[in-house]
This record gives structure tokens, sequence and C-alpha cells, in this order.
């Protein structure tokens, strides 16, 4: 017959109980606190590595989308002198902009693109497209904005809807370049009487850890005339 054994009769005759010391314990507690801070950095590294990978990864897509909106629109601007608009003379105005060191360029011009970005507007086939940067009072978070407007007159930036565009924005740097390929850091038809062959676009986005990103494209301009090399 198997026989059990009694822990108290053990102890009152003087024999050593069959258990962990305090000794062990503290080690046991130890080693068993070392792993969970290792499992526990590891698990806080990959998750950090996951929100950023994701943050970046938004940044990438407002950068995208940005620029291929104001592809859209700068590639359709036009001259409006070339049609009867009576005392229109206003047609593509490039102006150079910075502030505390970091490029806000302002752009506003006439174009064929005719998005619809508010209730309202009423489409014509022309309207007047501008892209600037302004804070939001409520953030104090600087956003790209897109204003636009189908009221075609002689004050090309102003009128119209406003939007935001993107958030998250610190720089937006227009160049210019002519049909000689010569770059420029501001555009105003009314002086040159033409559109540039090509505009370059910048923009300089911040992500979560304060890090800048540049995201560029080139627009050629439909209406202009050739710029061969370039």
């Amino acid at each position: 017959m198997t026989r059990r054994w009694n822990w108290l009769r053990s102890f009152q005759r003087g024999e050593d109980p069959k258990g962990f010391t305090l000794v062990e314990i503290l080690v046991a507690v130890t080693i068993l606190s070392i792993i969970l801070t290792i499992i526990y950095g590891s698990f806080a590294a990959s998750t950090k590595s996951i929100s950023t990978c994701r943050e970046r990864s938004d940044i990438y897509q407002i950068a995208r989308l940005s620029l291929d909106r104001m592809a859209e629109d700068i590639s359709c601007a036009f001259l409006p002198e070339v049609l009867d608009l009576g005392d229109i003379k206003f047609g593509f105005t490039g102006e150079d902009g910075e502030t505390e060191g970091m490029p806000r360029d302002v752009l506003n011009f006439i174009s064929t693109s005719n998005l619809q970005f508010g209730k309202g507007l009423k489409g014509t086939g022309l309207c007047e497209i501008g892209y600037y940067m302004e804070t939001d009072p409520e953030t104090d978070e600087l956003l790209l904005i897109r204003r636009e407007d189908d009221s075609i007159d002689d004050e090309t930036d102003k009128g119209g809807f406003a939007r935001e565009l993107a958030d998250r924005i610190k720089c937006l740097d227009f160049k210019y370049y002519d049909g000689e390929g010569e770059e420029s850091e501001e555009w105003y038809s009314d002086d040159r009487n033409s559109l540039p062959r090509m505009v370059k676009i910048i923009l300089t986005m911040e992500d979560e850890n304060e890090q800048m990103l540049d995201f560029s494209t080139r627009v050629y301009l439909e209406m202009s005339s050739g710029l061969d090399g370039l």
C-alpha cells in the first residue's frame, strides 16, 4: 500500500519538508521578471515599428494624392488672353514665399480641369485654381489648401471655395522652367506673356518623429510651347 507523506508529521519529526526556500523563490521571481521585461520590450518595439510603418504609409499616400491633384490642375493651365474674356488679364501667377526660412509659395492660375470640389459650382470648362498654405486656427497645424472658383474674373487669387487638401505639410515650393530650361522661383504671366513650360512641385511633410520627408513631381503644361531635353 502506498503511504501518503504527511507534511505536519514530517515537520514534527524534524524532517525537511519538500518545498522551495525563500532564496529559490526570489531567484525564480527575478528570472521571470527578466523574461517578462524582454518579452514586453520586444512587443513594444514591434508595436512602435508597426505604428511607424502605418504613419509613413499614410504620409506617402497623402503626398501622392496631393501631388497628383496639383499636377492634373497645373497641366491644364492656360492664358485667358487666347479667348475673348473682356478685361481679364490674369493667367498664371506663381509667388515665391517664405516663412521662418521654409518655402511656402502661392500659385494661382486659370485651368480647364474644372474639378468639382464644392456644392454650387457649375462647370463651365474653365475655373480659377489656387494653391497655398494656411494655419489651422484650432490645431495650429499647417494645411495645404486648394481653392477653386468657376467665376472667371480679373482677381485670379480670390473667390470660390477653399478646401483642405492635406495636413502635415511643412513646405510648399514651386519651381518654374521656361522654354530654354531656365529655372525661376516665381512666374507672372503678365510680365512674360506666356506659361512656364514645366513646373516642379516640392512638398515637405513631417512624420510623428518630426522627421522631414520630401516629395516632388514635374508637370509639363499642355498649352505651353515645347521644351526639348528637359
